[in-house]
């Protein structure tokens, strides 16, 4: 219902507004950088390049910093025109990865760091009997691995390559005993980042749909993404402890790397995993017959990437990324550029960002949630207007707080600080 409500204020804000205009705000924290889908009908952009995707939707690179606004303005057609490829392979100047007709990674080759990133057949999908003993439609049994369905495509189709000025980008359609899924498949040209948007018709019955990436690496943990920070979890299964870590949860992405290399997962909606000798089976779909007997039928729509990168997955932005993955700006017609934000977040070091911005429960004052999510001691300097004032308080709004001095904030590893501005 909020969601209604806030776009029903957005439409009726664009009824009094230049159809020609368009601002893109970019709602996060972080910085934004990546491809927007335009309104149809918009088949150029003053100095944007436009091109396609697959569906005919326009598209174009934006860059935005955190909570920055831009306007786009809307000019004759300018449509980056697509080359056409019978050849499986999208390359740009960092990577290259080759398909089958299956829609199968058979080689992924960083280019920078001269190394192949899979160690077998990645973006490879598998089926499991799926029949817990108990709780149906809650529990995977720890022996499921043992009921493995390999060569599940009955029938594949595959489009051509498409390579643009912004992306590249290829369709398949598998179709599995009593499922069919499509895939776009999509490589932007300054990035390594590989996308699948995915579409599933799910009729299966006590069947589980995972996508496996087996990482040409060797790696004993793997980096997990919780709520304001990560935690991290074995490869392997020499204790019990390990044992019944064989599915685990995750929120935006895990990274499975060291501090000079690394292949992250970022997904938008799949949050149960798996790693078993760094390979990563990230669990789509299941069909449980209790207490719902057509649970999970039907359609599904959902996207996850696959994102090799150098050092570290901190020095990486991995986090970043699949921010950026998960939110994508927010775009309203019109200009709306000049309307001014109440605040900004210098960095003086570290990693800490403002994850949101609230009204106080009990007055007309602005909220902030502040947090440092890698672990690291962090301070930053609150840019506010002058005859504002920022007050430290508990994140349940019950105290008063103590005035920010020079506005200046210190973080502790993964500290979570609630600002409020009078």
């Amino acid at each position: 219902e909020i969601l209604e409500s806030c776009q029903k204020l957005i439409n009726n804000l664009a009824d009094n507004m230049n159809k020609d205009e368009l601002t893109v705000f970019n709602s996060l924290g972080v910085e934004f950088k990546g491809l927007i889908e335009l309104p149809q009908g918009w088949t150029g952009v003053e100095n944007l390049t436009v091109q396609y995707e697959s569906n005919n939707s326009p598209m174009v690179y934006v860059e935005l910093k955190p909570f920055e606004k831009i306007v786009i303005k809307k000019c004759e057609q300018n449509i980056e025109k697509a080359a056409i490829s019978d050849s499986l392979v999208l390359e740009n100047d960092l990577v290259r990865y080759e398909f089958s007709d299956k829609g199968e990674v058979i080689s992924a080759y960083d280019k920078q760091e001269n190394r192949e990133i899979f160690s077998g057949v990645a973006n490879k999908f598998v089926l499991y009997h799926d029949r817990p003993t108990v709780n149906d439609a809650w529990d995977i049994e720890m022996q499921y691995e043992a009921s493995r369905y390999d060569d599940i495509v009955i029938a594949s189709q595959v489009s051509k390559v498409s390579s643009g000025g912004l992306f590249s980008e290829f369709n398949f359609n598998l179709k599995l005993d009593k499922a069919e899924i499509w895939q776009n498949v999509r490589l932007a040209n300054n990035s390594k980042k590989l996308e699948f948007m995915t579409k599933v018709n799910w009729q299966e019955s006590r069947r589980m749909l995972k996508v496996e990436f087996p990482i040409h690496a060797i790696m004993p943990k793997t980096i997990y993404d919780i709520q304001y920070g990560y935690t991290e979890r074995p490869n392997h299964r020499n204790t019990s402890w390990d044992w019944a870590k064989f599915e685990v949860c995750m929120h935006k992405y895990m990274d499975l790397g060291d501090e000079d290399y690394g292949v992250a997962l970022i997904n938008d909606c799949k949050y149960g995993v798996g790693v078993k000798n760094n390979t990563i089976g990230l669990t789509l779909l299941r069909s449980p017959k209790y207490p719902d007997t057509a649970a999970d039928m039907g359609e599904h729509t959902f996207s996850y990437a696959i994102l090799p990168h150098n050092g570290n997955f901190k020095d990486a932005d991995v986090m970043v990324e699949a921010a950026n993955f998960n939110r994508k700006p927010l775009l309203i017609t019109g200009n709306l550029v000049n309307s001014a934000y109440p605040v900004a977040l210098e960095k003086l070091k570290g990693c800490a960002c403002i994850e949101s911005i609230k009204k106080a429960e009990d007055s007309n004052n602005l909220v902030l949630r502040i947090v440092e999510k890698h672990g690291r001691i962090a301070s930053c300097k609150l840019n506010i207007e002058n005859n504002v004032d920022a007050y430290e308080i508990d994140m349940l709004e019950w105290e008063n707080g103590t005035k920010v001095e020079n506005n200046i904030l210190n973080f502790k590893p993964f500290e979570i600080k609630t600002i409020i501005l009078k």
